[in-house]
C-alpha cells in the first residue's frame, strides 16, 4: 500500500525530461509515473517540467524504475516511476496547490453524485456531435439530440437519470443516480 495516494489523470499531461517529451499518467505529492520513448537510468536525477491547469511546474526527481514495453504494433515505450527530490521549491508548492485543487473537485463530484446531482464541470463541458460540430450551449443539447446527432452519454444521462437499487441488510434501497450501472 502506498503512503501517498496517486491521482490518476483522466487526461494525461504532456511534459519534458530535459528537452525530451514525456506523457504523465499519474501524479502524487512524492512523484509521478511517465511514459516516454527513451531510456532513463535508474538512480539518476532528472529535471521534470510540465504544465497542469495553466500552472508551470518544474521539479528535480530521482528515477526509481524504468520499464521497457514493446506492443504488438512494434511501438516501443518506457514507463518510469520518478520520485521528487525537492519539496520546498516553487515547483513543489505549485504541485501541492494543483493536487489540492484536484482533490477538492473530486470531493465536490462525490457529494453531487451522492445527492443525484450533475457535477458542475459537466454543465460547462463542450459537446462534440457528429460531423465535428461543437456547442457549449445547453439550449442546443436537446435540439441536437432530437435531430439524431450522437451526444456523449453523460449529457443524455442528465436529461433522463437512473434509479439504482441495492439489497442490504434492511432490504432494498432506491437511489437516484446519473450512472446506468447497477450493483
Amino acid at each position: 500500500m502506498r503512503a501517498i495516494a496517486r491521482i490518476h489523470l483522466a487526461k494525461a499531461l504532456a511534459g519534458k525530461i530535459g528537452g525530451r517529451g514525456i506523457v504523465i499518467r499519474d501524479v502524487s505529492l512524492t512523484g509521478l509515473r511517465a511514459e516516454h520513448d527513451f531510456p532513463l537510468k535508474v538512480g539518476s536525477e532528472v529535471r521534470v517540467s510540465f504544465e497542469w491547469h495553466d500552472t508551470p511546474i518544474e521539479l528535480t526527481a530521482s528515477v526509481i524504475r524504468c520499464k521497457f514495453d514493446t506492443f504488438s504494433e512494434g511501438l516501443t515505450i518506457y514507463q518510469s516511476g520518478l520520485r521528487f527530490s525537492e519539496n520546498a521549491s516553487a515547483g513543489a508548492r505549485s504541485l501541492r496547490a494543483r493536487i489540492a485543487d484536484e482533490l477538492s473537485h473530486a470531493l465536490d463530484e462525490q457529494r453531487a453524485n451522492a445527492r443525484g446531482d450533475v457535477p458542475k464541470f459537466l454543465e460547462r463541458m463542450v459537446i462534440f456531435a457528429r460531423g465535428g460540430q461543437v456547442t457549449a450551449n445547453p439550449g442546443d443539447v436537446a435540439y441536437r439530440y432530437e435531430s439524431d446527432i450522437a451526444l456523449p452519454y453523460y449529457r443524455i444521462a442528465r436529461e433522463r437519470g437512473y434509479v439504482r437499487y441495492a439489497l442490504g441488510g434492511a432490504g432494498w434501497t432506491k437511489k437516484k443516480t446519473h450512472s446506468p450501472e447497477q450493483p
